[in-house]
Formats: structure tokens, C-alpha cells, sequence
């Protein structure tokens, strides 16, 4: 999280830096830092509180020292008492009265700002005041973010994560690999720069501790299921030759670097506390969890104990918590963490918004204490998918933990929203990935573990139908698993239509009975099932022929002949009818339909011949279908009327 929302703000101003050859020199003026200390500065760097530190930065941001927001915030003890600050991404420049930034605030990915005493004094960056650079690395598409770092061999050693950027979205950049920085003390001038040769698979130097002699170096490394885990190395001297954890002990081969623990920040901090280590982290098991969270070991290497539960910050956007054990008070962790946006005008509205906060914690924390809750049950396949579990008395709140096994995650992660009653949402969890699911009522002890894996349902199998009298289709199919939905597919394949979607799921496993169709047409059908992990393959197809039950025959036909016609009524019994009639005198043997589908039960026969003896008989039609014929009917047209005689003249 902390390279996005990072490199989103690098996006918005990168139209802001000035490309030029790389400067790895202090800025000018406004970077005192680099001088010798002050005749206050103590040889220890001062205790302070976390409200102290936070008003430290924003004093000085808004003093124009030439600093005005960053992120990434480790520290490193200087032996003369001084602290270095080192920040990623950097706003310089200066803010005004309002809290605001200029659009053309200068912005470089990487500075150290020097504390002196209880003060922020100055901030190193390369290039010049009026054209600032970073102060490692170049300022284009490659560029370095800084890490952690430490004092060794009478230096200040940095480490920093080299990334280029390859687009112009949000996550278009890519870690090309890690690099040592040395700067000079007491100047802190930078001396060398030296690649790692680690490859870029793990972010090396997100964390730092010295301890046994040791200096032991964590890194970051992100996956695919958008997970990172932390790795470990250590060395006697960090720019000689490293040692890598394999799992079960040191190797000097980086490429069997084995994962300690998921859920770690691309920054955090590891320190010895007693005879426990603690790692502390923003929560990264859960997308876009700010809460920070520490685990325990007995060693540097694990295994880790947790999470413990530290802080929540107010804010959505914050990521790359830091431990400070230089300027913590006794019996307390003093922690820091970043705040950015994802609003693009965010950082130049409120130039606040892009500085570090601190905060302090109780450690060590105190033990679970309350029964766990029983009888958690998770049913991730449902259409609504939830768990469930019993009340614990006097609970008024409770918290749901979640575990992505298959994506490797090692420990449970705590769900950022607390629970009032006894059922919670399950999730949106990956199809095909079992889960992992505890629950703790307030701040008691966690519950046993259930596991579910979240998957598409089976494709519905036996379907069947059937065309009923009233010209509807009744489907039926074999269930393939409880609480299901399904998609029905149809085509008239009769008219040649293409299949199409029904407008709504159905929810009834019974079965579905469709609208009335055309009488005679062809219908295909096939469904899907649908459950909380998506929509599964189609059934079989089956046809069948809509038909609806042909009404009785017409009754009462009266024919009433006439000067080449013939008048009919008959009993109405249907909305639709048919006239059929055949010439007896003629020979006929069949019938001739009349031209029109009446609506009314009456109808005149034309252009018949007079003299002639017909027979009549009527069909009754309802919704296309045609039933069959009545009694006939037959009549006589009167004959033709002789016309008067001509005598022939002679």
C-alpha cells in the first residue's frame, strides 16, 4: 500500500521535476544539517512523545525550512545525538498560511531531514534550492525510495529500492532491485552508492536491526495475490558478505530466502524488547487495512507470534508504520505512520495531509482475557455468504479474523470493523482459495478455527421440460448444492433468435415455469448456477415445443345463403375463429380456409356462385391454437333469376 499510494502522488507532480544529470549533494541555504552539531546536542537523541514528534514536523514544514511532507519515516541515531530522517517521496518548497501547497511544489523521491536536539534543522536534497533533485539516485522514469537504515563502520548507511516507472497509471512501476547508500559523519555527505546484487524480487532494507554483533537487514516481497512477505538476511558488515534465512537456518545462496511472515508493509521495523523481538507493520493481510499490528519472537528469524492489536488510524490512506526505540519513552512503543489520498488534489488542499503522524502504545500488552466464542460455522457458498456463531454473554462486540491459506498467508488478520451481533458477511473472498475463519468477543480469547474454501457452484445437472396446456414452459433440474441461485437461458429456435438472459435470477430450487410462448415454436433452454464465488457453466440444452390447449369446437352455426354469399353465426366460445367452406355442386373435397382470423362469431361468405351447394363449418383459436371444427353446415345459393327473352328480328 505504500508504494501506491507513494507513487500516486510521484505521478501527480512528475510533471513538476526538472530532469538533469544526476546532483547527490546537499541543498544550499535552507540544508544546515550537514554542519557540525550544535553546542545543545546531547549524545543520546532527546526522549520524546509522540504529539512531540508529530508538532516537531509540522512546525518545520510551515517554517519554510525547505520541507514540507514525505513519507516512508525511519529514523536513524546519529553517535553525536543528531537524528536522520529518512524520507521516500518529498515535498519541498514551502506551504501557506492556509495549509495549502502550489501547484508548482518541487517534488524529489528521496531526502533526509536532520533533527538536532528536540528541533528539525534541515533537509538534504541534491541539486540546488531553485532546482532540487533527489538526493539519491536520478529524477526520471529510475529512481531510488529510501528504506531503513543504520550507523556502521563510523557511517550513515541507507538503504534504498530502486523502481522505474513504465506508464502512467497507478501502478505502473516495478522494483528493479535495492542499493547501499553511504553517507560521511558527520556531514552526511554521500560518499557511494552501491547495487545489491539480490535481484529484484525482494525489497531488501524495509527494515533494519542491529543486535548479537549482527546486522540484520528485512526485506519485502510482493506476490501475486497482492500480498507481501517479509524475508531476512544478516551480516557482520552490511556492505560485506550477507547470510539469508532459509526456513530452518543460514544460507548464503538469496535465492533460497524463505518467507518469514505475510502482511507486512513495503516499510517496518523489527526491535528487541526484553528478551522478545517485536516486528510491528501496517496491517497488509487485508486490502487497505491502515490498522498497525505487532508480532513477537524469540529471535530475529521467528517464528512470530500475533498479531496484537496497536492502533487504528483515522485515516483511510495510511501505510509503512516505523518503530523510533532512539526517541521512545520507557515502557512504550513509539510508532509512525503515513498518511497520503487517494483524491489527486488532495496533497496540494491540505499539505497536512502528506507528513507523518506518531503514536505510542503500552507494551508489553496485556493477555487476552474473556471465553471465546463457540459454535462458528462458515457458509462462504451461500448466495449471501456469512459465518455465524454463538453469543457470548455480556458480549457487546466482537471480531472477525480471517486467513487466506491458500494465498500463504500466515497468520489471521483482524477485520478492521467490529461486529455487534452473532453473524457477519464472509466476504469477498477469491474463488478457490480456502479461508481460514476465528472470531473473539471484545478483547477475549479467539475462537477455534473454522475453514471454508470459497468455490463456483457444480453446473446444474437433469434439466428437464415440459410444455403445459397454457402455453408455458415448466423447467425443472436436479440441485447441486444448498442456497443457490440460478440464470436461466432461452432461445426461440423456431424464429432463429439468439439466446438471451432472463431479466431476473430465480431463487426457487423447485423449479421455474416461464411467460406463455408462441404456440408451435421451438424453445431451447439451459441454466446456471449461481453462488457467492460467481456464476457456474451452462446445463445441458433441451427443446421442446410450446403448446396450449386447443379450445372445444363452435357450436350452433346457422347459414343464412344469399345473392352470391352466404351469412354465418355460430355460439361464441373462443376469441378467435376460422371459416372454412367447399363447393359441393363442384366436386370439392376439400375445404378452403377463409382469408381472415375472425374476432367476432359471425362472418359473411362472398363471391360464391349462385345455385350451388356448399358446405360450411367454423374452428375456434386461442393464443395460436387452433381447435377442432364444428358440426357442417350446408346450404343452397338460390338460383341465378332468368334474365328477360330478346326475339331476333328478321
Amino acid at each position: 500500500m505504500r508504494a501506491a499510494g507513494r507513487y500516486w502522488v510521484a505521478g501527480v507532480v512528475a510533471g513538476c521535476l526538472a530532469l538533469g544529470a544526476v546532483a547527490l549533494a546537499r541543498s544550499g541555504t535552507r540544508s544546515p544539517a550537514s554542519a557540525a552539531p550544535s553546542a545543545s546536542a546531547r549524545a543520546a537523541a532527546p526522549i520524546l512523545a509522540a504529539t512531540d514528534v508529530t508538532a516537531m514536523f509540522q512546525r518545520y514544514a510551515g517554517a519554510g525550512g525547505g520541507w514540507t511532507g514525505g513519507d516512508n519515516t525511519a529514523s536513524v541515531a546519529l553517535p553525536d545525538g543528531r537524528v536522520a530522517w529518512l524520507f521516500s517521496d518529498t515535498y519541498l518548497g514551502h506551504v501557506a498560511a492556509d495549509h495549502t501547497r502550489p501547484r508548482d511544489t518541487p517534488f524529489v523521491h528521496n531526502t533526509i531531514v536532520v533533527q538536532d536536539g528536540a528541533t528539525a534543522r534541515g533537509t538534504l536534497h541534491g541539486g540546488s534550492d531553485a532546482a532540487p533533485l533527489p538526493l539519491v539516485g536520478p529524477a526520471g522514469d529510475d529512481y531510488y525510495w529510501a528504506q531503513d537504515g543504520l550507523v556502521a563502520g563510523g557511517a550513515l548507511r541507507v538503504f534504498y529500492n530502486r523502481y522505474h516507472r513504465f506508464g502512467s497509471g497507478l501502478w505502473d512501476f516495478t522494483l528493479t532491485g535495492s542499493a547501499l547508500a553511504t553517507f560521511a559523519l558527520p556531514g552526511l555527505r554521500l560518499t557511494t552508492v552501491t547495487d545489491l546484487p539480490l535481484g529484484d524480487t525482494v525489497a531488501w532494507g524495509a527494515a533494519v536491526l542491529q543486535d548479537g554483533g549482527f546486522t540484520y537487514v528485512y526485506g519485502s516481497e510482493r506476490t501475486g495475490d497482492a500480498l507481501r512477505f517479509a524475508h531476512l538476511a544478516r551480516a557482520r558488515d552490511p556492505a560485506g558478505a550477507w547470510e539469508f534465512w532459509d526456513g530452518t537456518g543460514w544460507t548464503t545462496r538469496a535465492e533460497r530466502s524463505a518467507r518469514l511472515l505475510s502482511g507486512v508493509g513495503t516499510g517496518f521495523s523489527v526491535q528487541r524488547a526484553g528478551d522478545r523481538y517485536v516486528l510491528v507493520t501496517t496491517e497488509g493481510n487485508l486490502p487497505f487495512d491502515p490498522s498497525i499490528v505487532a508480532y513477537t519472537s524469540a529471535s530475529p528469524a521467528g517464528p512470530w507470534a500475533g498479531p496484537v492489536q496497536l492502533y487504528t488510524p483515522a485515516e483511510a490512506l495510511a501505510y509503512d508504520a516505523r518503530l523510533h526505540p532512539e526517541l521512545a519513552r520507557p515502557g512504550r512503543l513509539l510508532i509512525s505512520y503515513n498518511v497520503n489520498s487517494a483524491d489527486p488534489g488532495t496533497a496540494y488542499l491540505d499539505a497536512r495531509v502528506y507528513r507523518p503522524r506518531f503514536v505510542e502504545v503500552a507494551w508489553p500488552p496485556g493477555a487476552p482475557t474473556g471465553p471465546a466464542p463457540a459454535g462458528l460455522v462458515a457458509a462462504v457458498n451461500d448466495v449471501r455468504p456469512m459465518l455465524r456463531w454463538k453469543a457470548v454473554a455480556g458480549a457487546g462486540r466482537y471480531w472477525v479474523y480471517e486467513r487466506d491459506l491458500t494465498a500463504g498467508q500466515t497468520h489471521p488478520a483482524r477485520r478492521p470493523d467490529p461486529v455487534t451481533g452473532t453473524e457477519a458477511d464472509a466476504g469477498l473472498l477469491k474463488e478457490g482459495h480456502t479461508y481460514e475463519f476465528r472470531v473473539a468477543a471484545g478483547d477475549g480469547v479467539l475462537s477455534a478455527a473454522v475453514t471454508a474454501t470459497r468455490t463456483k457452484p457444480l453446473v446444474p445437472s437433469g434439466l428437464r421440460a415440459r410444455a403445459l396446456p397454457s402455453g408455458r414452459i415448466a423447467l425443472s433440474w436436479d440441485d447441486p448444492g444448498a442456497h443457490l441461485w440460478y440464470w436461466l437461458y432461452q432461445r426461440d429456435a423456431t424464429a432463429g433468435a439468439p439466446w438471451r438472459r432472463a431479466d431476473y435470477p430465480i431463487d426457487d430450487t423447485g423449479g421455474f415455469t416461464t411467460v406463455p410462448l408462441l404456440h408451435g415454436h421451438a424453445y431451447e433452454f439451459r441454466i446456471t448456477a449461481i453462488g457467492a464465488a460467481g456464476e457456474s457453466g451452462p446445463s445441458r440444452t433441451v427443446r421442446v415445443t410450446a403448446r396450449y390447449a386447443v379450445p372445444p369446437a363452435p357450436t350452433g352455426l346457422r347459414v343464412v345463403p344469399g345473392d352470391g354469399k352466404a351469412d354465418l353465426t355460430w355460439t361464441e366460445s373462443a376469441p378467435y375463429y376460422r371459416i372454412y367452406y367447399r363447393d359441393v355442386t363442384a366436386g370439392a373435397t376439400t375445404y378452403t380456409q377463409g382469408v381472415f382470423l375472425l374476432d367476432e362469431p359471425k362472418a359473411t361468405v362472398g363471391l360464391l356462385i349462385d345455385g350451388h351447394t356448399y358446405d360450411f363449418r367454423v374452428t375456434a383459436v386461442r393464443n395460436g391454437a387452433e381447435g377442432p371444427p364444428g358440426t357442417p353446415v350446408r346450404a343452397t345459393l338460390p338460383a341465378p333469376t332468368p334474365g328477360p327473352s330478346v326475339t331476333p328480328s328478321r
